[in-house]
């Protein structure tokens, strides 16, 4: 996979995971392509309470993730064991895959990723969320975003790594979906010609 540290122009020049949110989840395509245009600025995160916590949570959200992966399988019940003289990739370089849309057009996908795992091919995407939501919520809310980071890095799979509330951390692995992956990508092609053409999406939330 091609890697950059050019991470501040992607935002503007391609799709990135928590867009595939938008494109799939919402379908908020008018908001996404304002913010892609450049006609409204994207919104300042360094004050969001939620978002802020997420990140001084991180670390402690992947020494449980790696905890847990190294104890035996029976006890994780997840069927991933890894090897413990091999260590998880812990803030990996952005990662950047192009997918065409047109014979002389192309489209940038980006990455950026919290953790992976070289020997299973895993991407590992944290979160912190709500004590009242499920695994079963977060992998469902964050789907397109996971398959999306699976796609860019040629994964097979992805972890995604939760803390609910002060409760507790929960795991689950998500395997490729090729299918899913095929129309994640229809729909970015879509939306990226609507950027391109300068044309507001039909699409609201």
């Amino acid at each position: 996979m091609e890697i950059t540290k050019d991470v501040k122009k992607n935002r503007s020049v391609g799709i990135g995971g928590s867009d595939c949110y938008n494109l799939m989840i919402t379908q908020d395509w008018n908001t996404l392509y304002k913010l892609k245009v450049g006609d409204i600025d994207p919104p300042n995160l360094d004050k969001k309470f939620n978002v802020q916590l997420g990140i001084f949570t991180e670390p402690f959200n992947l020494h449980c993730l790696t905890q847990k992966l190294l104890t035996d399988n029976k006890r994780t019940n997840k069927g991933m064991h890894i090897d413990t003289s091999k260590k998880i990739i812990y803030e990996p370089e952005p990662a950047t895959k192009t997918i065409t849309i047109a014979l002389t057009t192309s489209l940038l996908l980006y990455a950026h990723l919290d953790g992976y795992i070289d020997e299973h091919q895993c991407v590992i995407e944290c979160k912190h969320t709500s004590e009242n939501k499920t695994l079963a919520d977060l992998t469902e809310t964050y789907y397109p975003q996971v398959q999306h980071y699976i796609n860019v890095t040629d994964s097979k799979q992805a972890i995604i790594s939760g803390i609910f509330g002060n409760r507790a951390h929960m795991f689950d692995i998500i395997k490729r979906d090729d299918k899913y992956i095929e129309e994640l990508e229809t729909a970015q092609k879509a939306f990226w010609s609507y950027v391109l053409t300068k044309t507001e999406p039909d699409k609201n939330s």
